[in-house]
């Protein structure tokens, strides 16, 4: 199963490199994953950008990767079913990338503190400096939150300071919607 996940991301990985001037330009592959069992299987990819991603963008990512599985000649021993989307609202993030795009929108994180101990804020993505090539995960970089204010505050309370975090230190970022 290994060689066949390995054959269908060189085929994803050919079909993002040639996306210049598509639709899918832009376009990043978050992650893949074959799930079910032989006769079943299932090809989940995931897929987005830094300004959000289009149903039309996932429709041709499938078609030029079902093309390049048509092309092979060596065809998959069984039909696999592909599945290509977006990460939706509740998905947690996993590319340092993918939080340049919620920059302004509310998240829920659980990350480590200094001491080790679990905590988890919610906040308003403030910045994101993330250092390396396409936001790499460095050591160096950061996320700022500005906590949400949970009910009524005091008119004369002080403001809430924001929240400089680590990536090293998240465990999980999950964009909220705001209610």
């Amino acid at each position: 199963m290994q060689d066949r996940v390995e054959r269908v991301t060189r085929y994803i990985d050919n079909v993002m490199a040639n996306t210049e001037g598509t639709r899918a330009e832009g376009v990043y592959v978050v992650s893949v994953a074959l799930k079910g069992r032989a006769g079943q299987q299932k090809l989940e990819v995931l897929v987005d950008s830094d300004k959000g991603i289009a149903v039309e963008q996932c429709a041709w990512v499938s078609r030029r990767i079902l093309e390049k599985l048509e092309e092979d000649d060596e065809p998959l021993s069984e039909e696999i079913a592909i599945e290509v989307s977006s990460p939706g609202l509740g998905t947690p993030l996993q590319l340092p990338r993918q939080y340049y795009r919620h920059l302004g929108k509310l998240l829920h994180v659980r990350y480590r503190t200094p001491e080790g101990a679990e905590a988890e804020i919610e906040g308003y993505l403030q910045e994101a400096q993330l250092d390396g090539v396409n936001g790499g995960d460095s050591a160096d970089s950061v996320i700022v939150l500005k906590p949400k204010v949970q009910g009524k505050r005091p008119r004369n309370a002080q403001p809430l300071e924001n929240i400089r975090l680590p990536l090293s230190r998240i465990i999980k970022a999950v964009p909220e919607a705001e209610l």
